[in-house]
């Protein structure tokens, strides 16, 4: 338990370091001292910065992907919306340090949820059978830029709205059948 608490205070550090300062002028050494623990102490656990950061974006791409597994077991997703919005709220800050960063990091997290949305399309594409005559890479683009889209606007205006909820629910009900 230790041993999470530990990785949880760097983590923490880096990205409230982040929040004032560019990622590249961040030393190994101000994260350590944020998280008041020594420098060698934070070597047993990363090896650098970017390693901080990747298992950052790791830990965000996993809540979304426990959420997203759920996302075509119903034809109404208001459910789904409703769960994601709240994640999306509770997390945007961390979020936007995400997508501000470095390409490096904030183009890893994109690919990331682009291969979530679109193994969990495929995935379910035989439980809801979809309009046959859009192509299964139109529908999966599709899909990815209203979810990301979905994602940047709640992460900007951190607060539920039952109207862009309500539309997304629409539309997925446009696609499947």
């Amino acid at each position: 338990m230790q041993k999470n608490q530990t990785k949880e205070k760097i983590k923490n550090s880096l990205l409230s370091l982040i929040e004032s300062n560019h990622f590249e002028k961040i030393t190994v050494t101000e994260v350590s001292q944020k998280a008041h623990i020594s420098r060698s102490n934070l070597y047993n656990y990363y090896k650098n910065k970017d390693q901080i950061i990747d298992d950052i974006v790791e830990d965000h791409v996993a809540y979304f992907r426990k959420i997203y597994q759920n996302r075509y077991n119903y034809y109404d997703i208001s459910d789904f919306l409703n769960e994601l919005s709240d994640l999306l709220i509770q997390k945007s800050s961390n979020l936007k340090i995400i997508l501000n960063l470095p390409s490096r990091f904030s183009d890893k997290f994109k690919n990331e949820i682009k291969s979530i949305v679109k193994k969990t399309y495929i995935h379910n594409k035989y439980k809801h059978p979809t309009i046959k005559s859009v192509p299964t890479d139109y529908e999966i683009q599709f899909m990815y830029l209203l979810t990301f889209n979905y994602i940047l606007y709640t992460i900007n205006n951190p607060k539920k709205n039952l109207e862009i909820i309500e539309s997304i629910n629409k539309i997925q009900k446009l696609f499947i059948k």
